[in-house]
């Protein structure tokens, strides 16, 4: 596999492996009878495996491939990883190396999906859940990471290791922070990895909210604007290959004009866009999961899709949509400043479109206007070309003086692939820059690497230790973990029912339970 000079990389995800975009992923399961396990049964149950030959289980056999249940999707492979509680945690990491080099193999011959850079394998904490290991949840951790991390450096693969269980992803992240840099960030250089953990900082004091746009949604399939404009010209309008080409020589405002003239309806226009999207985005991206389980309380996006919806359910941090649902206290929320397929007759397309945005949603562009006076705003796949947001940043302009932003007068930071260095320099002196373009190589490499940027980032702003009192866990905790443990457990033994009544005791109490008291 060389597909590029860079080392594999092992992504840490919390989120729902099942609804996350990948070229393969493990389905743990049992060799007799050979099934998967009930929890991953559901997701291949509409169609039977390759013929699962005689002797599966057997050492060397203990992986197969499973048919993928619609065009495009991951390829599953089965995996017999149903031991007992009895079972060495070396039975487990066989069948998982076996795994990797029959994966690593396969993926050889294939193109990865949605023109990725590298192929990517998704797999479980194997073993945690029916697999007879979850009381030893840690010493799987500790042992599988370095063995993931060592085989994507070496082949060129890259892995997400997916929880959708709190504990065991700040556990795996536990493991990861003890890791030599080497590796378990081999392809992620010194300048960058900073600039990822000046951002954790600010996302781990809550000061740091998110603007994304369509370029996140491309690797779970979805086009840009320019290519959504042409797939409807000739899916919905039928223009001839003439008509396509004149068309694109139009303002991408003025091109969604005209094929509203053609189709003879805004509402056909925007239905017909809604149903693209919808129809097109079954399963989130890499990068929707990795920014979906930040901890940010205020995100806004262009995109019409529901994809980042999708990945935060994934990540149990649900999210309220504005203007379509109400924000209850604490609750974060996504602002669709440019509407959502579920709300067809608000989707933003054509320039009566963003004239009437100006009259109609005002409120929507002042909350993104107090945004970037009181937070640090992180761009991600967003071309800083739209015309409203051009609108509401003059308005921050006029409202606030420089020198009152802080560093270098800069109210956020943009993350580029393949940007026009003129855009750049327009905007110099109010965003910081952190560039992945290389030279000499193509958008696919640019784009892997803002996803493992934002995997440091993710990492770096991870201030939740859901693992610290689950027994499971008890072997990932560091020394200093393990003292405040147990001064934690000397205060809530100690307390007595009048200190339990104080005000103060439900903050103590909230905390506790975050950190996984109920489990201990």
């Amino acid at each position: 596999m060389n597909r590029a000079l860079d080392p594999g990389h092992v992504f840490v995800i919390h989120g729902d492996l099942m609804q996350l975009h990948a070229d393969a992923w493990c389905v743990p399961g049992s060799h007799d009878p050979a099934r998967p396990g009930d929890t991953w049964a559901h997701a291949v149950a509409d169609h039977p495996p390759e013929p699962i030959p005689d002797g599966f289980g057997r050492p060397g056999h203990r992986v197969h491939p499973w048919c993928p249940l619609h065009a495009g999707d991951p390829l599953p492979w089965l995996v017999d990883l149903g031991g007992s509680r009895g079972t060495p945690i070396d039975w487990y990491l066989d069948a998982v190396d076996e795994l990797l080099r029959k994966v690593a193999a396969d993926l050889e011959h294939r193109t990865p999906r949605f023109g990725r850079a590298r192929p990517l394998l998704t797999l479980p904490l194997v073993g945690t859940g029916q697999g007879g290991k979850r009381r030893q949840a840690g010493e799987m951790a500790s042992a599988l990471l370095p063995l993931l991390c060592r085989f994507a450096s070496e082949h060129r693969l890259d892995i997400g290791l997916v929880m959708i269980d709190g504990a065991a992803h700040s556990a795996v992240q536990a493991v990861r922070r003890s890791l030599p840099i080497e590796l378990a960030w081999p392809a992620l250089d010194t300048e960058r990895m900073e600039a990822a953990d000046r951002l954790a900082a600010l996302a781990a004091r809550r000061a740091l909210v998110l603007f994304i746009g369509a370029g996140v949604s491309r690797g779970a399939g979805l086009p840009g604007w320019a290519e959504l404009l042409t797939a409807i010209a000739v899916e919905e309008a039928q223009l001839t290959a003439p008509q396509v080409a004149a068309l694109e020589q139009l303002e991408k405002i003025d091109q969604a004009h005209f094929l509203q003239i053609k189709l003879r309806s805004r509402d056909r226009l925007k239905a017909a866009v809604a149903r693209f999207v919808a129809t097109r985005s079954r399963r989130y991206a890499l990068a929707h999961a990795l920014l979906a389980g930040l901890p940010v309380q205020e995100i806004v996006t262009t995109n019409y899709d529901q994809l980042f919806e999708v990945a935060s359910e994934g990540a149990r941090r649900p999210i309220a949509r504005l203007p379509y649902e109400t924000v209850r206290d604490g609750e974060r929320w996504l602002l669709k400043l440019h509407g959502c397929v579920s709300a067809a007759s608000d989707i933003v397309l054509t320039r009566d479109d963003y004239y009437a945005y100006r009259d109609r949603r005002e409120a929507l562009a002042g909350i993104v206007q107090a945004l970037l006076i009181t937070r640090h705003m992180l761009f991600v796949g967003f071309s800083l070309e739209d015309d409203n947001f051009h609108r509401i940043v003059r308005a921050v302009r006029r409202a606030m003086h420089r020198g009152e932003r802080g560093s270098e007068g800069h109210f956020g930071t943009a993350l580029v692939v393949g940007g026009n260095p003129l855009v750049q320099a327009l905007w110099q002196d109010e965003l910081t820059w952190v560039n992945f373009d290389r030279e000499g190589h193509g958008t696919a490499v640019s784009a892997r690497g803002l996803e493992i940027f934002l995997d440091r980032l993710a990492a770096g702003a991870e201030t939740r230790s859901d693992h610290l009192f689950h027994p499971a866990y008890a072997g990932v905790l560091a020394p200093g973990e393990l003292r405040l443990k147990g001064l934690l457990t000397e205060l809530a033994e100690q307390a007595d029912a009048e200190v339990r009544h104080t005000p103060a005791w439900a903050e103590v109490e909230r905390l506790l339970d975050r950190l996984g008291w109920r489990e201990r």
